[in-house]
């Protein structure tokens, strides 16, 4: 029977917070990629209010690496966890559970559910990655594993030079590399040491300000995409393979735009806000913080979405203001 989840759910640790959940925020919001990608399925949205079949429910995990507020989460699944099986490994390989091994891969879920965040961590420490698969055991899968529908994005990603290296998939064990042994674990807490207080303290500050402004605050995702941006210091415009996957866009307004900041307060992350000082209104976007929701272009018509470019992440911009005479 489908139950209505009113705070939260537990399915093998799998937890829901629905205060995360975007129909819980906005209920113009029309999101629906938990509900596209589980195989099940055992995630439905009815009358804008997820709702869940506990007993369909299998513990795929898929839903906790597509939710763009990480409403749905799993500790397994933290990105955290994979940077440090990404660190012990100086040729980082992504399996499955079916198919890989925990003492040579990095365990997905199901390779569907490997993010361009994941390949971010491991250029963000120099690594090369492959891909390994068995397209026998992917069709015959649960989730419908398809290489175009999971991996067409990586073709992107070689083909701008996302990391120093190429990302090759490889479609049999038996065509690995040699694999080097893991580094230390005192290797990998004096390398993780800064880097951890730093993304700690950031996350620190994110929280409090997002609960005083009453927005939600960064996702660990975003955190550590916005890590490799500051690093690989690329320029030019975002694949849009992977700025879909990831969730960024820019945003515009025209110049019918009559700063009502309608946008900025339905804003679930803030990544629209304004200013009204001395009778001078300011609208402004922040790209850091948009999780591409639509929910801003729902309320309101004079909102348009462009492809973002890597330099324009890190820019706040004026999307309009008033003149003050």
């Amino acid at each position: 029977m489908w139950k209505k989840i009113i705070n939260s759910f537990n399915k093998d640790f799998i937890k829901i917070n629905m205060n995360r959940c975007l129909h819980t925020v906005n209920e113009s919001s029309l999101c629906t990629l938990c509900e596209d990608i589980c195989p099940q399925p055992a995630l439905k949205i009815v009358n804008r209010k997820l709702q869940v079949d506990e007993s369909q429910c299998s513990s795929c995990r898929l839903c906790v690496h597509v939710c763009p507020t990480e409403a749905i989460q799993k500790e397994s699944e933290e990105l955290e966890k994979y940077e440090q099986q990404i660190h012990e490994r100086d040729t980082v390989y992504f399996a499955c559970k079916e198919y890989g091994s925990k003492d040579t891969d990095v365990i997905l879920p199901c390779v569907l559910s490997l993010t361009p965040e994941m390949l971010m961590i491991s250029a963000l420490h120099n690594k090369k990655v492959y891909i390994v698969w068995d397209e026998k055991l992917c069709l015959s899968c649960h989730s419908n594993w398809t290489q175009k529908r999971c991996l067409e994005w990586i073709g992107d990603w070689n083909h701008h030079q996302m990391s120093e290296e190429k990302v090759e998939i490889i479609a049999n064990k038996k065509n690995k590399l040699g694999i080097k042994p893991k580094l230390s674990k005192t290797d990998i807490l004096f390398m993780k040491n800064n880097e951890t207080n730093s993304m700690s303290r950031d996350r620190s500050d994110e929280v409090s300000k997002a609960a005083k402004t009453n927005k939600l605050p960064l996702t660990e995702r975003r955190r550590y995409l916005i890590a490799y941006i500051d690093k690989a210091n690329k320029v030019g415009r975002i694949p849009k393979s992977i700025s879909e996957k990831v969730g960024l866009v820019n945003i515009r307004v025209t110049d019918n735009c009559q700063l009502c900041f309608k946008c900025s307060t339905v804003c679930p992350t803030g990544a629209l806000f304004h200013q009204d000082e001395n009778g001078a209104k300011t609208l402004m976007f922040n790209p850091k913080s948009c999780i591409n929701c639509d929910i801003c272009e729902h309320s309101c018509i004079e909102i348009e979405k462009e492809p973002i470019k890597f330099e324009d992440i890190d820019a706040v911009s004026v999307l309009n203001k008033s003149i003050q005479y």
